[in-house]
């Protein structure tokens, strides 16, 4: 669906507005909650640590590394939330949960760096 351009009503592009702020997926600053605290803290220390970014460039990598793998743990985190509410049923197949689950795949697909087109060629 590469030819989409987003939402063209007030109402769609009002929604979409708030997407950072109902999941904090699409923002670009890692989302931590207090609890969250040490286990975020320890992968930026361990990423840091394996990665040894020297200068601007490598500084700007590492970031983006780092929001990456937090966001995909997160996506992690929610997409066990779904199953729990699901009743054990696998969330892309309960209809009470299948769009948030397609949502939550595509983010972590995005942060993986993974593209659908990239695969079929």
């Amino acid at each position: 669906m590469p030819n989409q351009s987003g939402p063209n009503t007030p109402e769609g592009k009002a929604a979409s507005s708030r997407n950072a702020t109902r999941h904090g997926l699409t923002s670009m600053h890692p989302v931590v909650t207090e609890n969250d605290r040490p286990e975020f803290e320890a992968l930026e220390a361990h990423l840091r640590f394996s990665l040894a970014p020297t200068g601007f460039l490598q500084e700007l990598t590492y970031s983006r590394i780092l929001i990456s793998a937090w966001n995909m743990q997160r996506v992690l985190k929610l997409e066990n939330a779904l199953l729990e509410n699901s009743l054990g049923e696998d969330p892309l197949n309960h209809p009470d949960t299948v769009k948030q689950a397609a949502l939550y795949q595509r983010y972590y697909a995005r942060f993986e760096g993974w593209n659908a087109s990239s695969a079929s060629n």
